[in-house]
């Protein structure tokens, strides 16, 4: 397993469907980049500002709790990309995206968020040192 390359650990929700398309397997964007790859809405771009090259990612929602985590090592505008296959509940385009390293398995549940104070809200967010301390010893990174 690799290890923390910044200090920025982000809980990204998301759907078992969703993942299945862009995390757990490569997208083809009309561009020819192959990529594991995730987004935020326009709405969210100061949110995508923050995130650094290297924060580590982790996938996957209150439900079924945490089952994969990535790296960033790209972040890229999507505006330009017609085929990318997510809309936002509000029907804004996921304009801010992320290319990832190869995902790896974690199991993180939905109570371990709540232990340690934190729960994961239908929009991505960063983890506060506290709780990515947390997670660095709960996933041995």
């Amino acid at each position: 397993m690799a290890t923390i390359e910044s200090k920025q650990i982000w809980l990204c929700p998301a759907s078992k469907k969703n993942m299945i398309i862009s995390i757990e397997n490569r997208f083809e964007f009309t561009n020819g980049d192959n990529e594991y790859a995730w987004a935020l809405s326009q709405s969210f771009r100061s949110k995508w500002l923050k995130l650094e090259i290297g924060a580590l990612c982790i996938f996957g929602n209150t439900k079924n709790g945490f089952s994969k985590a990535a790296y960033v090592k790209r972040k890229v505008n999507l505006e330009t990309i017609e085929n990318w296959p997510f809309r936002s509940p509000s029907g804004q385009p996921w304009t801010w995206g992320f290319y990832l390293t190869e995902p790896f398995d974690i199991n993180l549940s939905s109570q371990f968020f709540i232990d340690i104070g934190r729960m994961a809200w239908p929009t991505q967010n960063m983890l506060n040192s506290v709780e990515s301390q947390h997670v660095k010893r709960q996933l041995q990174l």
